[in-house]
């Protein structure tokens, strides 16, 4: 507008002096001759128009040097950009681009223009990229979708594209400006926030159903112990060839059965008592690679490849032994006709990259127990369920096996603190890797077997403190069989009451620790308070390992797993009952 002004001025100016002039040269007789000051103020007038219209210039010329400038810094922020920016017609043309889009899809930019953007899709996404170009358009609004795409080299990537349509000079939309954003990382994020979520649930899931099992195992041990109880009480008084013997053995043995089936539960639910000490994994894998020389059928050929560096572990030789198996049961039935069956041991340093992908996993050293067969292999989508408990893949055969297998396993390896992981394709094989936390320079105990004493019985008085009726009924039954007198209650509080009456007789309290009203711990506390010197064994159906602790530290004498067996409960009465 300041520029427009000073033109308007100075042609009227212009035009008034060559007006003058033309009179002037046309008219000489007319021709009056401007004064002196006239002249004088239109040379001022046209000199200060000269020195504004040089001002003006240098305005200009200012002007346009900034507007040089701000260009090529628009062309730097928009050539390198973090993202990649095109300008694409309504057939997926590319019009324009920067330097960002070139380098995601490894293009020189002269090659790119004038290229279909559909060229660089990948063909599965294809259909899904003319869809959202053909929206983009009708919608006449901002779209986002997300697709693959393959660079020039033939390399993949997860993008983003964000476009909004521009209309042309007649007000048609033609166009659209597109962001194209590599979402690759963002994509590894999720899947790796998704796969943590699943574990989470997953062991959210395995805790719930433990804590079910180990309820369950506490009241079917309780059963347990009334029928091995009684037949081991009736077997007692039964010779070899006497009627009823071998029936009497098989409800044994099948009781028996049935308390390593709850033992196998309570493994499931972590609640199964262990005992830690440093182990050879090596020595432990040797062992049952022997018992499975044995089992295995000879068309399955066993590769085991030790380590020949030392691998300690803190862990219970009997369940670490039971792990091994059952997992190598699984690899047989996975292979009806013939395959391999291998087992590695490794020591590896899981680092903080693993261990940010895998729940509850701590960096460090750890051994890696592998154990691998090249049968079936597992269907994707039974995958998420092969460690969920009574689950299997195999026709329900109770001869078979329970559907515990798998379930076992993982307890184990939880209880141990370590992982397990599993990879499998279906007709090449399964691989089952565990993970457990390493321990170093330990020095490996020898296995000792330790028995308790069986004796004949006593003539002490014993307070019996047990809530289930069938369960106190039968302590009561074999104790008195056995010489011994026996005071019986069905809960804590009754248990003081008793204790406080026959203080004098009463030689040992035997106390349930799961008790409605007073529980065993507080009837233990209660006990001491009145006598610091009574003796008390501990009985549980439970499995609570840190309960048990917790009442044998604060002055229990000894502690008896249910179900327990005649010759068990009396070699514990015995034992406590003999000591100091």
């Amino acid at each position: 507008m300041q520029e427009k002004d000073f033109n308007d001025k100075f042609s009227v100016l212009r035009t008034r002096a060559e007006e003058m002039l033309r009179s002037a040269s046309l008219d000489q007789e007319d021709f009056s001759p401007l004064s002196p000051d006239e002249i004088q103020k239109l040379a001022h007038d046209l000199m200060v128009h000269q020195i504004e219209l040089e001002m003006q210039n240098e305005e200009l010329r200012q002007a346009q040097i900034k507007l040089e400038e701000l260009k090529d810094k628009y062309l730097d922020l928009y050539d390198f950009a973090p993202v990649g920016y095109m300008t694409l017609n309504d057939r997926g043309l590319v019009l324009e681009t920067n330097l960002t889009t070139v380098q995601l899809l490894s293009m020189e930019r002269t090659s790119l223009i004038k290229m279909f953007f559909s060229q660089f899709v990948c063909k599965e996404f294809g259909d899904t990229f003319y869809l959202y170009l053909q929206q983009v358009f009708e919608s006449q609004s901002k779209q986002t979708c997300e697709i693959k795409l393959t660079r020039k080299d033939g390399t993949i990537f997860d993008a983003q594209l964000e476009s909004i349509p521009v209309q042309d000079e007649s007000g048609h939309y033609i166009r659209c400006r597109t962001i194209l954003s590599d979402i690759t990382e963002r994509k590894l994020a999720e899947k790796e926030k998704e796969k943590l979520r699943a574990q989470l649930l997953q062991s959210q899931k395995m805790e719930t159903m433990g804590t079910l099992a180990a309820g369950i195992a506490h009241d079917f041990n309780n059963m347990l112990t009334v029928i091995l109880g009684y037949s081991s009480f009736l077997l007692a008084d039964k010779n070899e060839g006497d009627p009823e013997y071998k029936e009497l053995q098989k409800i044994v043995k099948t009781s028996q059965d049935a308390a390593d089936l709850v033992q196998k539960i309570r493994i499931f639910g972590r609640k199964a008592e262990m005992i830690l000490v440093p182990l050879d994994l090596n020595r432990q894998v040797d062992q049952v690679t022997k018992l499975l020389s044995h089992t295995i059928p000879k068309m399955i050929e066993m590769d085991i490849h030790l380590t020949k560096d030392p691998v300690i572990i803190k862990a219970d030789s009997s369940q670490i032994t039971q792990m091994v198996m059952n997992l190598a049961v699984n690899a047989n039935e996975a292979m009806p006709q013939e395959g391999r069956l291998s087992i590695q041991t490794e020591n590896i340093v899981l680092d903080n990259d693993y261990c940010r992908v895998h729940l509850g996993v701590k960096p460090g050293p750890h051994v890696m127990l592998t154990v691998s067969d090249t049968g079936r292999g597992i269907d994707e989508g039974l995958m998420e369920r092969i460690f969920d408990p009574f689950y299997s893949t195999k026709t329900r055969d109770y001869r078979k096996g329970t559907g515990l297998g798998l379930s076992v396993v993982q307890g184990i390896v939880h209880q141990h603190g370590g992982h397990i992981t599993v990879e499998s394709e279906v007709g090449k094989g399964t691989i089952f890797r565990m993970y457990f936390p390493a321990l170093k320079h330990e020095i490996v105990p020898e296995y000792v077997e330790t028995k308790i004493p069986y004796s004949a019985g006593g003539t002490e008085t014993i307070l019996l403190v047990e809530d289930m009726d069938l369960v106190r009924e039968l302590g009561v039954i074999i104790l008195e069989k056995f010489g011994y007198t026996v005071l019986s209650v069905s809960d804590g509080q009754e248990a003081l009451d008793m204790y406080e009456k026959e203080q004098g007789n009463i030689s040992l309290v035997i106390l349930d620790i799961i008790m409605p009203r007073m529980d065993g711990k507080e009837c233990l506390e209660q006990l001491l308070r009145i006598n610091p010197a009574v003796k008390v064994i501990i009985s549980s159906g439970v499995g609570q390992e840190d309960l048990i602790n917790e009442v044998v530290k604060l002055g229990a004498k000894g502690a008896v797993n249910k179900p327990y067996g005649m010759r068990q409960i009396l070699g514990m009465v015995r034992q406590v009952l003999d000591g100091d």
